[in-house]
C-alpha cells in the first residue's frame, strides 16, 4: 500500500495525460536476450517503511496524496522535465538533500536499498559472463545510473567506453 501511495504522483499525473507521454507495453521476453528486474518487491519495501520512525512517515502520507492530486490538476511537461534531469556527479541540491538528517531515512530507502538491488544484479552478470564480450542494457532510472557507474569502476576496474541516453521528452 505504501508504495502504491509513493507512486501515486507519476500515475495520477499520467492519467492526466497533458504531457503526451505514454506507457511502453514492451514484452522483454519477445527480446531474445535474458533480460533481469532487480527492484524491492512491494512487501520489501514497506517492511522498510515501518521502520523510517512514524513522526517521520507521518508528514509523507498527508503531503503525497495533495502533491499528487496537485500535479494531476496542474503539473506540466516543463515541471516534470526540470527534476528529470541527471548526472553523473551530484549537483548542489543533491548535496544539499543527502545532508538533511530528516530525508536521510526515505533516501536511503528510494535510492540506496533500490540500488543495492541493482549493484547485486550487476555483480551477478559479472561474475556469470565476465569472460564473455557482452554488452548489457541497463535500464533503470536515471537517478540510479550514477551509482551503477560508479560501483562497477570501484569493484570491478571497469570504465564508461560509450553510453547513450534515452531522452524522455523534449520541453
Amino acid at each position: 500500500m505504501t508504495a502504491a501511495a509513493l507512486t501515486l504522483t507519476y500515475r495520477l499525473f499520467g492519467h492526466a495525460n497533458r504531457d503526451g507521454l505514454v506507457e511502453q507495453d514492451i514484452d522483454y521476453s519477445a527480446l531474445g536476450v535474458p533480460v533481469v528486474t532487480p527492484d524491492m518487491t512491494a512487501s520489501e519495501f514497506e517492511e522498510k517503511w515501518r521502520r523510517i520512525p512514524l513522526r517521520l512517515r507521518l508528514p509523507f502520507g498527508a503531503l503525497v496524496p495533495a502533491y499528487a492530486h496537485g500535479m494531476r490538476l496542474f503539473g506540466s511537461r516543463v515541471q516534470v522535465a526540470s527534476h528529470a534531469e541527471t548526472d553523473d556527479l551530484p549537483s548542489r541540491e543533491d548535496v544539499e538533500l543527502a545532508s538533511e538528517p530528516r530525508l536521510a531515512p526515505f533516501l536511503d530507502l528510494v535510492d540506496e536499498e533500490r540500488n543495492a538491488h541493482l549493484l547485486a544484479a550487476l555483480e551477478r552478470i559479472h561474475e556469470e559472463r565476465c569472460t564473455d564480450a557482452i554488452q548489457v542494457a541497463i535500464v533503470y532510472g536515471a537517478r540510479h545510473l550514477p551509482a551503477a557507474v560508479h560501483h562497477l569502476g570501484r569493484r570491478f576496474n571497469y570504465w564508461a567506453r560509450d553510453a547513450e541516453w534515452v531522452s524522455v521528452f523534449e520541453w
